[in-house]
Order: structure tokens, then sequence, then C-alpha cells
């Protein structure tokens, strides 16, 4: 089912692998990815899915599909971003990301661009 905040992108489909198999997605479905104790789990409106890559990984696999790295461990779909306030984003299903110092001016930019 279609996550009712996450907008529109193109339909691309994704397979990552997991502790249970594989899932696909849509990424129009990915709000973000988060690395946490070296552990990857790719984030929609509803669920949440620990899959078996890097951040940096899928940072540059999705390099030409509007996410951005705002933090060591948060890889962003940019039209997810409601509000920047600080170092902070504000995603539009009210989950908050943190921005780190050194990818804040990234982060303003690519709204900026992508706006």
């Amino acid at each position: 089912m279609k996550n009712a905040t996450c907008q529109k992108a193109e339909r691309v489909r994704r397979t990552w692998s997991f502790n249970q198999g594989k899932i696909v997605l849509n990424l129009e479905d990915v709000c973000y990815f988060e690395s946490y104790q070296r552990k990857t789990a790719v984030c929609t409106d509803s669920e949440r899915f620990r899959i078996s890559t890097t951040l940096r990984k899928e940072e540059e696999d999705l390099a030409e599909e509007r996410f951005v790295r705002t933090h060591q461990g948060f890889l962003v779909r940019i039209d997810q971003i409601k509000i920047m306030r600080g170092c902070e984003l504000i995603l539009k299903n009210g989950v908050h990301i943190p921005v780190s110092r050194r990818n804040k001016d990234k982060v303003h930019q690519k709204l900026r661009d992508n706006g």
C-alpha cells in the first residue's frame, strides 16, 4: 500500500537483502536510511527494515535519486523534508533527523536546488 505522506518520485524499485530474505520497495516509499551501531535500516512512513548494506553504499547508489546525507547516520529523501530548523530536519511524517555542522551547508543547498 502506498504511504500517504511519501511524495511521488520516479517509480524506481530497489531490492535489499535482510535477515528474513529480501525486501523490494519503490524508492518513493523510502523516507530515509539510518545507520546505528554498524546496522543500516531503510525507513518508510510505517515500517523499518534492517538491511544488509552500508549507508555509504546507499549514498553512492542513490546519488541521482534525490537523497542527501544529513549526518553520519542518516540519508534522507529530499522531498520528504518539511522544514530545516538549525541543525535538524523535520520530515513530513514528523520524524526529526539531525544535520551535522559539516553537512549543514550541503543540505541547505540541496533544498534550495530541489525546492
